[in-house]
């Protein structure tokens, strides 16, 4: 990926977790653009590299600081920590569900679960969300 990348060349693979749920689902097929094509902001979902482990990640910035992100999955408490540009090797441009293109922070919207997540409210928000589901679910059931 990292390669195909680094030509200019747009990269499609289908994402395997739930850091990012519900906005990127495991299974979806995200379309990334190389990072080459425009700086990243606050907001953008990003592909890149951590130092330590190797690992390849898709997460959200949360905040930026010159030519370092803080980055985080949206579905976790936890931040991956700073992140440097020269790390970061894709911008995350569409997400496709079962044949549908699915929207995931347009105009503001990427800005605001960027600020959300940033302070843990957004994970702790869908934490409460699955619990309630769930409670009503088996309250239904007689």
């Amino acid at each position: 990926m990292q390669d195909i990348l680094g030509k200019g060349v747009p990269f499609r693979f289908r994402a395997a977790g739930y850091s990012m749920s519900p906005f990127i689902k495991d299974g979806d097929v995200l379309t990334v653009d190389p990072v080459s094509s425009r700086s990243p902001k606050k907001g953008d979902v990003v592909v890149f590299k951590k130092r330590r482990s190797g690992e390849i990640v898709v997460h959200r910035i949360v905040r930026t600081k010159g030519d370092d992100y803080l980055v985080k999955g949206d579905n976790l408490l936890d931040e991956d920590g700073r992140v440097s540009q020269k790390d970061i090797f894709g911008i995350v441009r569409a997400v496709d569900r079962k044949g549908k293109k699915i929207r995931f922070g347009i105009l503001w919207g990427k800005g605001m679960i960027a600020f959300l997540n940033r302070g843990k409210f957004l994970a702790v928000f869908l934490l409460f969300v699955r619990k309630a589901i769930r409670s009503s679910s088996g309250s239904s059931r007689g």
